[in-house]
């Protein structure tokens, strides 16, 4: 045996079974030993405390005398001839009172003074009562405490430990020996001498290797030598199995390979004859021996993959015929019977493999071959696969023709279709910008004859003879105007819509402007009772812009805020937020304490087709038109319109805007 396959004593079975019983030996020995101290400790702590009651009785006498004469310092001498005897520590005197007369040596007063081991000291107190004798009568003139210590008693009991530790060692060494002794030569030996024959056996002479222990006695041991040597045998004919398993193993791989690869080459074949030739190639490679033969497949077509359905299977009638290779002949069972391609065969050695798919029978492979050939399960195996493969390849090739076919005239089909939607679009937008012309044409119709009624009503109202003539013609301008304002709102929505809308930027003074809108919603905030407030906080009022624009944005605001609010107040604020020399920017809001909305609401806020209509003798337009109008103009002076809403508490529209300065300006308070 090698000294690089030896086992290290450590390691071996015999020494670890010795360590393992010596140490449950030493853990029982120790807890054993353990407990003799501990009974040995507690026996000498009782027989201190029988010490400290000896004493009382001895000392009990003299110190009663001392105590009723009321000598203290006859007391004291008493006390320091009591605190040296052996088992007495300290000692504490009290008079009637429960007064300290005397107290000497370690007391609980002085305990952690005195003290300074690693264990701490523990105190042992006997407590008695002074009883003064005379003439058969007791009184009690005091109390005393004697008191002793756990180092009295580990002092007492040190001897006796070290014989019980020694005893102990003495023991577990002798134990020891007799073990190591008595195992070796009866388990260790014989478990070195398997173990060893163990190591020296090989894969390769398993049936050489035989194991042998000298025992006479038929025990475990001898036992395992048997069992080993019989495994050894049996191995060995596994090893043979085994052997000829991976010759056959090599050749399933190989034959996979094959297998693998044909199947790849008809996949990706797009002729027919690609397909014929992958498989031809692959059965040659595989099994030289049916070189120039010939494969004779019949296939029931409905039967054939469960990957294609039985009516959109095409029949195959295919041969392929080529010097020097396997010759296919591949035709419908159902449509040619064996009997009919009989004659074409040769006389030669037939071998039939039938093809399954699951436990049906789909088809079959008869192979001609002029020389006698024998082959294996496997290859007939692997023929019975790849068949079935080149059927489908060869099924796969005709629908994939048939598909790119149809997928040629879909897409024919589709570019006209495409052509037409294109030619509708076009039309749609014709359409789309027709309807915004007429729609700017038709408002700027209706405009002309409604200003023409405002002009003769506005003459005609001082003149006219009906009985009330002011208040009937002043509904009617108010009407007319009203629908002046929608018309007019038509226009410029036509006009954005179209992009035709231009801004006519002038110098404006930007305090006058907001005081204008206010003063234009006036009246109709003091008819429903509301306070309407402007607040300003700007520096520079002299601006450049397009004041036209700016001043029906707020008067939209204002009055779609005055439409909405039926009690509280609106507000407009207007604040400077930022100013250089060429340029202002400015925050514009207004504020009501109406309705409010909710957030589906503000969603649909700007769709004109959703909003509700609003009867041709109100004060007031429909707001969805104004505020898309607002929105989009807005936008085109570079702002963003922000909404802010709360149902019951109001709304916030507030938007910000930049112009140029036309010149400086002084800071204007806020009102």
């Amino acid at each position: 045996m090698k000294d690089d396959k030896a086992i290290p004593i450590k390691d071996s079975i015999g020494f670890n079974l010795i360590k393992l019983v010596f140490s449950i030996y030493i853990i029982i020995a120790t807890l054993v030993t353990l407990a003799h101290m501990a009974t040995e400790y507690f026996n000498v702590k009782s027989s201190v405390i029988q010490d400290l009651q000896l004493y009382q009785s001895s000392f009990e006498e003299p110190l009663a005398d001392s105590l009723w004469d009321l000598d203290v310092e006859r007391t004291k001498t008493i006390t320091p001839g009591i605190v040296k005897l052996p088992s007495i520590v300290g000692l504490q005197i009290y008079d009637l009172g429960n007064d300290l007369i005397s107290t000497n040596g370690l007391t609980p007063a002085n305990l952690n003074e005195q003290t300074s081991g690693i264990l701490p000291t523990q105190l042992l107190v006997h407590e008695f009562p002074i009883v003064y004798t005379k003439e058969n009568e007791k009184a009690e003139v005091g109390r005393a405490a004697f008191y002793s210590s756990s180092d009295v008693v580990i002092t007492k009991v040190q001897a006796g430990f070290l014989l019980i530790i020694i005893n102990a060692i003495i023991k577990t060494t002798a134990l020891w020996v007799i073990f190591l002794y008595i195992v070796r030569p009866t388990l260790i030996k014989p478990i070195e001498i398997l173990s060893s024959a163990l190591q020296n056996l090989t894969f390769d002479k398993l049936s050489k290797s035989k194991i042998t222990i000298p025992r006479k006695r038929h025990d475990e041991l001898k036992v395992l030598e048997q069992s080993i040597n019989s495994m050894t045998n049996r191995l060995a004919e596994s090893s043979d199995q085994l052997n000829e398993l991976n010759q056959n193993l090599d050749q399933s791989h190989k034959l996979s390979l094959l297998l693998l690869r044909g199947v790849t080459e008809m996949k990706e074949s797009r002729e027919k004859q690609d397909s014929f030739a992958a498989v031809s190639n692959a059965i040659s490679e595989a099994i030289p021996c049916l070189a120039s033969s010939a494969l004779y497949i019949s296939y029931y077509h409905q039967n054939n993959t469960p990957s294609l359905d039985a009516s959109e299977t095409p029949v195959i009638e295919e041969s392929y015929r080529q010097k020097g290779k396997i010759e296919i002949l591949v035709r419908d069972a159902q449509i040619h019977s064996k009997a009919s391609h009989a004659e074409e065969k040769l006389q030669g050695n037939l071998i039939n493999i039938p093809l399954r798919h699951g436990k049906e029978l789909v088809g079959s492979v008869e192979i001609l071959s002029k020389a006698p050939v024998s082959i294996s399960l496997e290859e007939q195996q692997f023929i019975s696969t790849l068949i079935p493969s080149l059927i489908i390849s060869l099924e796969d090739i005709s629908i994939r023709s048939n598909l790119e076919a149809a997928v040629r005239e879909r897409t024919a089909d589709l570019q006209r279709s495409n052509h037409e939607i294109a030619i509708k679009a076009q039309e749609l937008a014709q359409i789309s910008q027709s309807k915004s012309q007429f729609l700017s044409n038709i408002s700027h119709e209706i405009r002309t004859p409604l200003n023409a009624i405002i002009t003769l009503t506005e003459q005609h109202t001082e003149h006219s003879p009906i009985q009330d003539p002011v208040a009937v013609l002043s509904v009617i301008h108010h009407s007319a105007d009203n629908l002046l304002k929608v018309i007019e709102n038509l226009v410029d929505f036509a006009e954005i819509e179209s992009g035709k809308v231009n801004l006519n930027p002038i110098r404006f003074d930007l305090e006058t402007l907001v005081s204008e809108a206010i003063d234009n919603n006036k009246p109709a905030a003091q008819g429903k009772g509301l306070q309407l407030k402007l607040k300003t906080k700007v520096i520079n009022t002299s601006l450049f812009g397009d004041s036209k624009r700016l001043l029906q944005v707020l008067n939209i605001f204002l009055d779609n805020a005055l439409k909405f609010t039926n009690q509280g107040s609106v507000i407009l604020n207007v604040s400077q937020q930022a100013s250089n020399n060429s340029l202002s920017q400015f925050e514009f809001s207004v504020r009501d304490t109406g309705m409010g909305m909710n957030t589906e609401k503000i969603k649909t806020l700007f769709n004109i087709a959703g909003q509700e209509s609003v009867p041709a003798f109100s004060t007031h337009t429909g707001h969805g038109l104004n505020l898309s109008i607002s929105k989009q103009l807005i936008e085109l002076m570079g702002g963003e319109l922000k909404i802010e809403s709360t149902p019951d508490e109001g709304s916030s529209f507030s938007f910000t805007l930049s112009f140029k300065n036309a010149c400086e300006s002084e800071f204007i308070e806020d009102k």
